[in-house]
C-alpha cells in the first residue's frame, strides 16, 4: 500500500528530526537534511520555501565536498542565472 503525502511528510521529519539532533552532521548526512527540506515542502504545497530552506543545507554538504550537493548546487546557480536573464 502506498503511503499518502502526510505519512510521507511525517516519515520526512521524522526523519530530519534525527539528523538533526546528532552531535555533528557528515556532509554526506548535510546533504539529506537538504534533500529533506525540499521534500517536505514539497509534499506540503510549499516548494519554494523547502528550497529555501534546504539552501544553506546543500551549501554545507558542498563545502564539506559531497559531490551530489557540489552538483545540485550548480543547477540551482545555472536556473538563478536563467531566472536573472528572463527578469532583465
Amino acid at each position: 500500500m502506498a503511503m499518502s503525502n502526510e505519512d510521507m511528510a511525517q516519515a520526512a521529519h521524522d526523519e530530519l528530526t534525527g539528523l538533526l539532533s546528532a552531535q555533528e552532521l557528515t556532509p554526506v548526512m548535510l546533504r539529506r537534511v537538504a534533500e529533506l527540506y525540499e521534500l517536505i515542502g514539497d509534499l506540503h504545497g510549499e516548494a519554494e520555501k523547502g528550497q529555501q530552506l534546504a539552501r544553506p543545507w546543500w551549501e554545507a554538504a558542498a563545502k564539506g565536498g559531497d559531490q551530489d550537493a557540489i552538483d545540485i548546487l550548480e543547477v540551482l546557480h545555472e536556473e538563478e542565472e536563467e531566472e536573472g536573464k528572463k527578469d532583465a
